[in-house]
């Protein structure tokens, strides 16, 4: 099924790649963590989120539109990127976002030491509710607050 997504999200990213264009022109928008302009391509998305789970070895949460960290909010993830460890399996979160809420987390597992990203959707955080009963119908046992990095398991 892993290898399913990862062929349906490199197919999506062959077609419709995330790379903003204007008159034939590849137009340019900023990282604001180096203030560099970096184009958006499949491949800087990809290496900015790797880069994103290793300076971020406990987790992080970032909206791969801006290539920025929400700081309110609560974070659950999609059960259909559940698994996914790096390498081409990025460009399956990577499409599933795009074509969802536009969220990956990455998070560290401490008992096995596997770093695994997911697709996620953000909630407003008066929404514990709302939030609680999308992370039962995709089977994850947390939800994540940001604004107060804690972790509150599934009821």
């Amino acid at each position: 099924m892993r290898n399913l997504y990862a062929f349906i999200a490199a197919l999506l990213l062959v077609l419709f790649p995330p790379v903003f264009t204007s008159c034939g022109t590849a137009s340019k928008t900023t990282d604001t963590t180096s203030n560099t302009n970096v184009l958006r391509t499949p491949s800087n998305v990809r290496n900015r989120i790797l880069s994103m789970g290793r300076s971020h070895p406990e987790g992080f949460t970032m909206d791969i539109r801006t290539m920025e960290q929400p700081k309110v909010g609560i974070a659950v993830a999609y059960a259909e990127t559940k698994g996914m460890t790096g390498g081409r399996d990025i460009y399956a979160v990577t499409a599933h976002a795009y074509s969802h809420d536009g969220y990956v987390g990455g998070w560290k597992d401490k008992a096995t030491g596997t770093y695994y990203y997911d697709s996620v959707k953000v909630f407003p955080e008066e929404d514990l509710e709302g939030a609680m009963k999308f992370a039962r119908e995709n089977g994850q046992k947390t939800v994540f607050i940001l604004s107060s990095d804690t972790e509150i398991p599934v009821q």
